[in-house]
């Protein structure tokens, strides 16, 4: 079926709407899918789950607004993180190829030449080389208007009279009633610049579906939850394939609590990774080291741009005595199958307001 463009983003209907089981089709979309990889029927019917496998991809080809009037199938999700450990990644490639022929790149997204400039044209093609190079991960510093930054900062500021902390550093906002209202995050959600990137890193027409913000404090190490604060090493599995948008709201130094990455960790390089490092989980940084793998730091000025695919491993770091972070974070996914949804459904179709536009 044709995608049909006079409709909005979360109508658009397409082959993924189409049941596996449809009775008008020579061959499933496995069995495409399984042709369309250059890996041989034998190798993957060696770890991949024959029960699991057809239901995740169909899932993952759904359009969103099928998806997300489903109710969430957190077995399936869970299966669906099992697989891409099991396969070493290769199941999120598959998957993400069938995707990208199903909702290709909307081209009028390139490198435009927009109102209020985030992200200019001329470094577009860096970012690109940037998270080639480094298997998901692409840093660079822009001109925001400190006024939008301190917007997000006092709200965060606001909401930590509310909250117990109880053993985490962290207070987190995804409350779309309240960000939606924020002049920066308006303008994300509509850059055009930042949808290209994403989606041709995604090779797909990718989806918004989570936007945050978050500060983290001083935690006392004896009474700190770190990996409930996420600070010990992971990857994150919670779709297919996505990349994340962070945005250091204020300088972030060594002492308030850097991001860190290890390079060429993601789907893609998975199966290097030694077997050791090949479970789903926490690990610890003498783990991570001892395998051979460097851990990257990333320090920043104020409005700070990292894009991060964080299939790579990756954590967060705890917060020195006297500082704070703030940081703001968008999603684009591939699909919209996986965790259970941060929004609600017409919070999702609001924050992708720009492929309505484009789909009209």
């Amino acid at each position: 079926m044709v995608p049909c463009l006079n409709q909005p983003l979360l109508n658009l209907q397409d082959e993924a709407s189409i049941s596996l089981s449809s009775s008008n089709r020579d061959m499933s979309i496995y069995d495409r899918t399984m042709m369309n990889v250059e890996h041989s029927r034998d190798k993957l019917n060696s770890y991949l789950n024959k029960e699991d496998f057809p239901r995740i991809l169909e899932k993952c080809l759904l359009n969103a607004k099928e998806y997300y009037q489903m109710d969430h199938d957190e077995e399936l999700y869970l299966a669906m993180r099992r697989l891409y450990t099991e396969s070493m990644g290769e199941s999120s490639i598959m998957i993400n190829h069938e995707i990208s022929r199903h909702r290709p790149i909307v081209s009028s997204f390139y490198k435009a030449a927009e109102n209020i400039q985030i992200i200019s044209p001329n470094l577009i093609d860096g970012i690109k080389t940037d998270l080639q190079n480094s298997g998901g991960y692409a840093k660079l510093l822009v001109d925001i208007d400190c006024c939008w930054l301190d917007e997000i900062r006092e709200i965060l500021d606001d909401m930590t009279l509310d909250v117990v902390h109880n053993r985490s550093a962290r207070v987190i906002i995804n409350d779309w009633r309240i960000l939606s209202k924020t002049k920066l995050i308006q303008i994300l959600c509509r850059n055009k610049n930042l949808r290209y990137i994403a989606d041709n890193y995604l090779k797909c027409r990718s989806l918004i579906n989570m936007v945050s913000v978050w500060k983290t404090d001083y935690q006392p190490r004896n009474g700190h939850d770190m990996n409930g604060d996420a600070m010990n090493f992971h990857f994150d599995c919670d779709h297919n394939r996505f990349l994340k948008v962070f945005i250091y709201l204020d300088d972030v130094t060594a002492n308030h609590g850097p991001h860190v990455f290890v390079e060429k960790t993601s789907a893609k390089y998975r199966n290097s990774l030694p077997e050791s490092l090949n479970r789903d989980g926490r690990y610890s940084s003498l783990e991570v080291i001892n395998a051979g793998l460097v851990p990257k730091i990333v320090t920043g000025k104020k409005g700070t741009i990292i894009f991060a695919d964080t299939q790579n491993l990756h954590r967060g770091t705890p917060v020195h005595f006297g500082a704070t972070r703030y940081i703001l974070q968008l999603q684009f996914v591939d699909s919209a199958f996986g965790a259970r949804p941060a929004h609600k459904a017409e919070d999702i179709e609001d924050m992708n307001t720009i492929l309505l536009e484009a789909a009209s």
